[in-house]
């Protein structure tokens, strides 16, 4: 069967692109993205006191279950090291 050609020019494509941005990320790494400041344990602990079950259920819908899952296991780990500090 003929390979379709936007099939594969959409394919080529999608190879550069993941090229850059590996290089992209691997130049900038460590680096704050839009010059943001990170927060500190104070705004992401009140920010996770307003993650409610509704918030959670639209993240979950939008991003997926492992992104969630993943916040929800690093705050859990930085709520314990207040507690334990």
């Amino acid at each position: 069967m003929k390979e379709n050609r936007m099939d594969s020019i959409t394919d080529i494509l999608k190879n550069r692109v993941a090229g850059v941005v590996g290089e992209a990320r691997k130049q900038f790494k460590g680096s704050n993205p839009y010059r943001q400041e990170p927060k500190s344990t104070e705004q992401k602990l009140l920010e996770y006191a307003d993650f409610t079950p509704d918030v959670e259920s639209n993240l979950r819908q939008n991003f997926g279950d492992l992104p969630v899952d993943v916040y929800k296991g690093n705050m859990e780990q930085l709520i314990g090291r207040m507690r334990n500090a």
